[in-house]
């Protein structure tokens, strides 16, 4: 079963309430109008949301088809800015929606040499490093701070030239999930694609809503969803080329 998906409620509202409400409503109709002034929903009014439901059931197939619609997200080498892309990355994979590359802005180019700028210049390694610990093995694309504002088409074909290169933009340069949450019973795993990890300790660091990984050389940053956050992980093992960590109870020791 799915962690959250809020497509999956809307489905089983639609199938278990809304033909209920829409026959309720249709049968007290008649009877309420002589009791109180207050309009109730016509039959036209079910008719349009349900014609509603159904083209967003469409566009849902449509942005969770990796052939047809991904995403890409744009950081910069900052903390709090870092966090958000981290936290967005993670509500992407939740809603099963395809990231399949990450661009790194307004990075320090390498002709800036003034003592002035050294601090925020090793600065931005540092997390430049932490990106690439919380994304991959999404693409990272790095991109350096413009002289200027990008206004205009000529700038923004300067920059398209910058972030893709020899890349065609309009390809998928990446349509697998870096992780995944599924339900069993009461406790949640958290699946990492590993497939590079054969054996090793693995040393599992929770702060806060963060999950903190380390296989050998391997580490990886992990943002949790709220519901997962409330409880400790209890488990981690290596399994088919898949990292998976199981969250079962909380810090007083009680089960989720």
């Amino acid at each position: 079963m799915r962690f959250i998906s809020l497509p999956t409620s809307l489905e089983w509202y639609m199938q278990k309430i809304f033909s209920l409400e829409r026959n309720v409503f249709r049968a007290v109709r008649p009877v309420a109008k002589h009791l109180t002034k207050v309009p109730l929903p016509s039959d036209n009014y079910f008719k349009s949301l349900k014609g509603l439901f159904q083209r967003l059931e469409g566009v849902e197939k449509l942005l969770q088809d990796p052939k047809v619609t991904t995403a890409r997200l744009v950081t910069n080498p900052e903390k709090m800015v870092l966090k958000e892309t981290q936290r967005a990355f993670t509500y992407f994979h939740l809603f099963d929606l395809t990231v399949d590359a990450v661009v790194v802005n307004r990075i320090l180019p390498r002709a800036v040499r003034d003592d002035f700028f050294a601090g925020w210049r090793e600065s931005q390694k540092t997390y430049i490093a932490e990106a690439k610990s919380y994304f991959e093995p999404v693409p990272l694309w790095h991109v350096e701070l413009g002289r200027r504002e990008m206004v205009g088409k000529a700038d923004l074909a300067r920059l398209a030239r910058k972030v893709f290169k020899d890349r065609d933009p309009t390809a998928v340069h990446f349509a697998e999930k870096a992780f995944d949450f599924t339900k069993d019973g009461d406790d949640y795993i958290l699946s990492i694609h590993a497939p590079f990890i054969r054996s090793g300790d693995i040393d599992l660091i929770k702060n806060n809503d963060e999950l903190i990984l380390r296989v050998g050389s391997f580490k990886r940053y992990v943002s949790l969803p709220r519901r997962v956050a409330a409880l400790e992980p209890s488990d981690a093992i290596l399994e088919d080329g898949y990292l998976k960590v199981t969250f079962g109870g909380t810090s007083d020791g009680k089960t989720g």
